[in-house]
């Protein structure tokens, strides 16, 4: 029985849709994820090409440099991340803020709407 079903010649296009299925889910979930920071989004998008190209090997129309420029933009991405996250901070957060704001007198929500020059760094 086994035989006649894995001897059935339609599993080809049953795997090719399968992977373009696969492959889409992926790709959708990878552009959510590159809103949504919970969601490591290029990573998952590398994963879907690689899931493409080992499923579909020649057929998948991913060639070596794809790979390359897809690994240099998740790369560029990710150095973009870190980096506009440090130049986005300055510097106070964490204990050191608090205390000027408590010392001013003023709650610590409100702090950014003082009005005097001790604001100002």
């Amino acid at each position: 029985m086994w035989e006649a079903i894995g001897g059935w010649e339609g599993w080809n296009e049953v795997s090719i849709v399968g992977a373009w299925l696969i492959t889409a889910c992926l790709l959708f979930i990878g552009l959510v994820g590159c809103f949504l920071p919970i969601i490591p989004g290029p990573l998952i998008i590398l994963i879907a090409v690689l899931f493409h190209w080992f499923v579909l090997r020649q057929e998948s129309g991913v060639e070596w440099w794809s790979f390359v420029v897809l690994v240099a933009l998740i790369a560029a991405s990710q150095i973009y991340d870190i980096v506009s996250g440090a130049a986005g901070s300055d510097g106070s957060v964490g204990r050191g803020g608090e205390q000027s704001v408590q010392s001013s007198g003023q709650s610590p929500v409100f702090s950014f709407c003082r009005s005097d020059s001790s604001s100002v760094r």
